[in-house]
This record gives structure tokens, C-alpha cells and sequence, in this order.
């Protein structure tokens, strides 16, 4: 008999091996004692802040009353370190214990197999309750790392928005102001250039809140692109569009686009990508040399390119300009348009690459999937009209 409960505590404590998360070890947990013990219900009971809570059951439920024989009530401390027997109820209850700290209890009724061997049934507890230890300290080091990221972030996101906010309320604010001092005598070129400047920097406002508002959609995981028929021209030209900056559009250069040719993307998200691209390269371009935006078709693929006259980046950094928040080698930070650029265009099943172009600045590639056109001038999926 003695081989036998070794054997069968061997078994078990097998389960409890291996890297599991705590939910899935409380449910391992619960299983493999009422299987193995052969009890009609089973409950484990871990100290929540106040009181015991349920952490896991198996087989039928507990009542209410039954729960209350070993629950405290609130108040009432909590007896964790002691093993017991209720046979008048049929409810067994033993407490999980790691290195003399009270972890847990395991609540049991009604075993088929009769009594049950409790000395067997308290080592495997304390088996548990040292995995269940090792499961939460696990967890509140994942918590622990998390909060440390969500305060990186925090303070990464307040960098970033308070500088990209803060020059362009600078603009706005010195523009409407020059507007609105009526001791200055000024042109209506001068006006106009004002204004412009206004329309100029509330189009980067909203650029920055769209980009603002992709990213928690990013962050939740609730991107799907819609996808549809549409012409490469056509995102070119909302992308360019979107920047709302005349000057700006100036330094763009589209080279190489064919006529006709034709993606599966998301019409919005494709243009948003294009947009996000030009304005990095009008970033770190000079003022008087180009964007060069072209495009090549290689068999099923379209290929977009947004190359700039900039400085370029290095080959220890490309891996990191796609990432939320990090720093030029000047310490500002980049923003989130690159990083919500390759978001977007992996939910299309693609992948954006960083290389250098002939300037010597940055390219910025990305593909889309290629829709056809037959011999009579239709799409492939397009049925020709009625003649």
C-alpha cells in the first residue's frame, strides 16, 4: 500500500510540473484530486483581500451552506494553517501551506471511494500550494513588468503628443494673433499666409489625433482592414492629400505610377500609410529637395516606395524606428506614424522595409496584393458589361 500512495503521489505531483499559468494549475489542481480521490466535489479556495475566494472547482457544486462552514466571514480571520476533518458533513478541508505560509484550502465532499487517505491527500496539498506560490509569484512579476510598461509608455506618450501638440499650437496661436492685432497693417498676402499657416497646422492637429486614436485601435486588437478593389493613384493621391499642406506637397515627386493598376487594401488605412511615410520623409528632408513616391508592379505584388533626401538611418536603428515612442540619435522622440504605418500594412499580410535611396536618405517600401486586369481591359474579379 505504502508503493502504491507513492506511486499515486508521484503521479500527481507530475501534473503540477511545467510552466503553467495560474488559472490553468488551480483547475490541474482541483481535477487531479477529485479523479484521483474520487470525490463528488471539489473546491479551492484561495485568500482573496478580505476573505477566501474560489480559485477553481470540479464536479458538483458546492451549496451555499457548505461554503459557509469553511468561509469566514468578513472579519473573521481566516483558519489557513490548520488540516481538518468534518465527517459529520462529509466535508473534508485541507489547508495549502507553503513553508509554514497559508496559501489556500481545498474543500472536498462525498469521496466514492470511501475514506479517503488524508496524510496522501495533505503532502499533495503541500505539493499545490508550493506551485500555486510559485504560479502567483509568476504572475505579480508579469503584473509588476506590465505596470512598468504602461508607465513607459504613459511617459513616452506625454513626450511625444506634448512636443508634436506644442508646435503647432505655437503657429496657430502666433498666427490668429497677427490676424487679430488691429494696430498691424498687413497685407492681404500677408493675411493669406496667416491663414494658410492656421489650416496648415490644424491639419497636422488632426493627423496627430488620428494617429492617436489608430493607436488604441492598434493597441486593442481590434484592427481589420476592409479590403477592396482600388487604384494605386488614387492612395497616392488622398496620402499626399492628407498632409492638407500645399508647400509641403510641393517637394513631392510621384514617379513611375502606371495607369490602371490595381491593389486588394483597405482604401483608408493604405492612405493613412502613404500620408504616415511622407510626412517622416518631410521630416528630416531638407526643404528644397524631394519626396520621391514610386511604384513597381513584380508579378502578383505592387510595390510603394517613399524615399527622402534626409540623413538616413543606420543599420543598428532600422529595427527600432517602427517601434511606439523611441528616440532619434538626437534624443526627440519619433512619434507614432511609422509605427502605425507597418500596424497597417501587416494587417493587410505585408511587411514595410527600411532601406536607403539613391540620395542617400531613407526608402521606405511596402507591397500589396496585385488584382489583374484581363486581355479586355476588366478586372479580374469585375464581370464585363452587358453589350
Amino acid at each position: 500500500e505504502r508503493e502504491q500512495n507513492v506511486r499515486r503521489l508521484f503521479e500527481l505531483s507530475q501534473l503540477l510540473l511545467g510552466a503553467k499559468e495560474l488559472t490553468e494549475l488551480l483547475d490541474t489542481v482541483t481535477k487531479s484530486v477529485q479523479l484521483t480521490f474520487q470525490f463528488e466535489a471539489v473546491v479551492l479556495l484561495l485568500q482573496g483581500p478580505e476573505k477566501l475566494e474560489i480559485g477553481a472547482s470540479a464536479g458538483q457544486r458546492f451549496s451555499d451552506d457548505e461554503l459557509s462552514q469553511v468561509i469566514p466571514e468578513t472579519g473573521t480571520p481566516a483558519k489557513l494553517s490548520r488540516t481538518s476533518e468534518n465527517r459529520a458533513q462529509s466535508l473534508f478541508s485541507v489547508a495549502l501551506t507553503a513553508a509554514g505560509r497559508p496559501m489556500g484550502l481545498l474543500v472536498m465532499r462525498g469521496s466514492k471511494a470511501g475514506h479517503p487517505d488524508m496524510q496522501l491527500l495533505s503532502t499533495f496539498a503541500n505539493h499545490a500550494a508550493l506551485a500555486i506560490e510559485q504560479a502567483q509569484l509568476k504572475q505579480q512579476a508579469l503584473q509588476a513588468k506590465l505596470l512598468e510598461e504602461t508607465d513607459r509608455w504613459r511617459r513616452a506618450l506625454l513626450g511625444s503628443v506634448s512636443h508634436d501638440l506644442r508646435t503647432p499650437l505655437a503657429s496657430i496661436k502666433a498666427a490668429a494673433s497677427g490676424l487679430g492685432d488691429s494696430s498691424a497693417d498687413l497685407e492681404p498676402g500677408q493675411k493669406q499666409e496667416l491663414l494658410d499657416t492656421i489650416s496648415a497646422q490644424t491639419d497636422r492637429l488632426t493627423r496627430l489625433v488620428e494617429n492617436l486614436l489608430d493607436m488604441t485601435r492598434i493597441e486593442a486588437g481590434v484592427l481589420t482592414p476592409h479590403l477592396s478593389v482600388t487604384e494605386v493613384s488614387e492612395l497616392i493621391e488622398e496620402g499626399i492629400n492628407a498632409l492638407g499642406n500645399d508647400l509641403a506637397k510641393s517637394q513631392i515627386i510621384v514617379a513611375d505610377c502606371p495607369n490602371e493598376l490595381f491593389v486588394s487594401a483597405d482604401h483608408i488605412l493604405i492612405s493613412q500609410v502613404i500620408a504616415n511615410l511622407i510626412e517622416n520623409a518631410l521630416r528630416y528632408s531638407p526643404v528644397d529637395k524631394p519626396i520621391t513616391i514610386d511604384v513597381a508592379q513584380r508579378d502578383s505584388e505592387v510595390f510603394l516606395s517613399v524615399s527622402d533626401s534626409g540623413p538616413g538611418v543606420s543599420e543598428e536603428l532600422r529595427s527600432q524606428v517602427f517601434e511606439m515612442f523611441q528616440k532619434d540619435s538626437d534624443g526627440s522622440h519619433t512619434g507614432l506614424g511609422l509605427a502605425i504605418a507597418k500596424a497597417f500594412v501587416s494587417a493587410h499580410g505585408g511587411k514595410i522595409t527600411l532601406g536607403n535611396s539613391a540620395s542617400g536618405g531613407a526608402r521606405f517600401s511596402f507591397s500589396l496584393p496585385l488584382v489583374p486586369i484581363d486581355e479586355n481591359g476588366f478586372l479580374y474579379d469585375q464581370a464585363a458589361p452587358d453589350r
